[in-house]
């Protein structure tokens, strides 16, 4: 209770957040495509098949669509309803508790940090080092393959990394537009050097690949098959299991739901944006394994891809077998090599761009819902950015990348699939809920929102699918055949296994602290949560 002629404490930081619409639908594609990671598509493709030998790889692109599609519409649906930022953190929030808003998210952020601090490193480890590794071997030049051996370790590793994310997170202290500007001049490079790469395997048969494999590796086609004794053909129980690093690629297009507060005609937007990047990414995801079976064949990917990943003697390749490597089997050029490089490298920074993009919004979102220090909203007046959580993000990203470089304190980033989707099944939930709790907000939706089949809202419908989907990833991403239990000193093992629930019990500790401090300052959270924070 305040005293006679004081004001109480406004429900919010401010009236107006300070961030404008500066986005189009056009901006927002290319970032949920960007976040995506075509290129990533390079290293998966060897994760994959090292874990599932079996696996059909095109054939879970083509199955991974339809759920997908759930959970896209589940954050479409939500974001032309509240087209905040915060995305699921104001959904989650507004619909079922504060708390598990912000543990939802906190999860989310948390996850898509640590991934950006790793892949600043894997320019490096997986792309550089790759590139000069190939072109040592079609120049037969011992120099470079040693350089690619110092390049992917430390400290050069750490020092790429941090330029890395120096050149792209910098951009992010102008406006949005500024960054997404940059981002579009990347992702067109990446769309450029992927083609090249999906042309160049295609362009090659098999006999081609396996007679430039024999003469330019030292190894032998038949022998690295024969050698692995793998089961040969398709498996229909590994099928499922092997979609985990699928949906892993996939996840991405439902991200420009966490700036919905700086896209322009949102309705429009987002329908583009979520479901125009998940067909696209899926495209150039179903080509670049097409055509690396198509040239290399499935057993072969397989098969090498399990002699690298379990350290036989009878791998002496300078790589490890990502696809920007093997492309090179099939034209040994150094122009396709650079390329598919690029494509690659280009990859991880515009991923490290969007998600850093993604990540301040989330900071700025629960500092203007009063959970974090009201320092982070600010904005500069000159350049419309939230200068100051852009900064916050840089040195979390620099620290983490640290980490996975020096220690294996980051052994447990295979988990990434179970917090993301924690994230998003908690949103299921709210989806489920959220035409009968907030039954308001609910009616005065555009018409898609509030769809009924059979009499019962459709959002809920597809929460409940969402729900079942983000279950089994969560469940599959946990299995040991799946997430191989880590290596290196007790501790770190322990931390692996402990990762999820402990980022959720810290987030529950982060909203308590703020509850409590802001209820001593006459401040109820659960008033600020009430409402729909203003734009």
């Amino acid at each position: 209770m305040t005293k006679e002629g004081q004001q109480s404490p406004k429900v919010f930081l401010r009236d107006a957040t300070g961030l404008t619409r500066e986005l189009s639908a056009t901006d927002a594609l290319v970032g949920n495509l960007a976040v995506m990671g075509i290129g990533f598509v390079f290293l998966y493709a060897f994760f994959a098949s090292l874990l599932y030998p079996g696996v059909n790889l095109p054939l879970t692109v083509v199955i991974g669509l339809l759920p997908g599609i759930v959970i896209a519409l589940v954050y479409y649906f939500f974001s032309v309803a509240m087209p905040r930022t915060g995305g699921d953190f104001v959904w989650v929030s507004r619909v079922l508790h504060p708390s598990l808003g912000f543990i939802t998210n906190f999860y989310f952020t948390f996850t898509i940090l640590t991934l950006t601090g790793s892949a600043a490193v894997f320019v490096a480890s997986f792309g550089i080092s790759p590139m000069l590794s190939a072109l040592g071997l079609i120049y037969s030049n011992q120099n470079l393959i040693t350089l690619a051996g110092k390049v992917a370790s430390a400290p050069w590793d750490f020092v790429i990394a941090g330029v890395v994310l120096l050149v792209c997170i910098i951009p992010q202290f102008f406006r949005a537009k500024v960054t997404y500007r940059t981002l579009i001049v990347i992702f067109a490079i990446v769309v450029i050097g992927s083609l090249v790469t999906i042309v160049s395997f295609y362009s090659a048969s098999p006999s081609v690949f396996s007679a430039n494999f024999n003469r330019l590796s030292g190894m032998n086609y038949t022998n690295v098959i024969t050698t692995a004794a793998l089961p040969s053909g398709f498996s229909v129980g590994v099928l499922f299991t092997g979609i985990v690093y699928t949906m892993l690629s996939y996840a991405g297009y439902n991200y420009s739901g966490y700036y919905s507060g700086e896209v322009r005609q949102v309705k429009r937007s987002q329908l583009i944006a979520m479901f125009g990047s998940l067909f696209i990414f899926a495209l150039f995801m179903f080509l670049l394994y097409e055509s690396a079976y198509y040239s290399m064949g499935s057993n072969f990917l397989s098969s090498l891809s399990y002699l690298a990943g379990t350290g036989s003697s009878s791998y002496t390749l300078p790589s490890a077998p990502v696809l920007n490597f093997l492309v090179m089997f099939s034209n040994p050029s150094p122009v396709v090599v650079f390329l598919s490089a690029l494509a690659f490298i280009g990859t991880c920074a515009a991923a490290i761009i969007t998600a850093t993009f993604i990540s301040v919004r989330n900071f700025f979102a629960w500092s203007f819902d009063r959970v974090m220090p009201s320092w982070l909203t600010n904005v500069s007046s000159k350049r419309n950015s939230p200068f100051i959580a852009v900064s916050v993000a840089l040195v979390c990203t620099i620290i983490f990348a640290a980490l996975y470089v020096y220690t294996n304190f980051f052994s447990f980033i295979t988990y990434s699939v179970a917090t993301i989707y924690i994230a998003f099944g908690i949103t299921s939930i709210a989806a489920i809920a959220f035409p009968f709790v907030k039954k308001s907000i609910f009616e005065s939706s555009p018409v898609d929102v509030k769809r009924k089949i059979g009499g019962f809202p459709l959002i809920s419908i597809l929460g409940i699918l969402g729900l079942i989907v983000c279950s089994f990833l969560i469940y599959a991403s946990i299995l040991p055949a799946v997430t191989p239990p880590p290596s290196g000193p007790a501790l770190i093992g322990l931390l692996a296994y402990v990762v999820v629930p402990l980022t959720g019990v810290v987030a529950l500790a982060i909203y308590a602290v703020a509850y409590y401090y802001r209820k001593s300052k006459g401040i109820n959270l659960a008033m600020v949560f009430s409402e729909i924070p203003p734009e």
